[in-house]
């Protein structure tokens, strides 16, 4: 994520927790970007680990 522009840390626990560092004005199409960014890193770990 962070080579896409969008910093997220791991919190909790065991650190199973996404926590996503967004900037003090973010709208609802940066919160989409986000979430089609972070659905594409997933998917292409999920293509390695198989």
């Amino acid at each position: 994520m962070k080579d896409r522009g969008i910093i997220v840390g791991k919190n909790g626990l065991e650190r199973n927790v996404l926590a996503f560092q967004p900037p003090l004005v973010i709208t609802e199409e940066d919160i989409k970007e986000v979430l089609v960014q972070l659905d594409e890193v997933l998917a292409s770990i999920e293509l390695i680990v198989k």
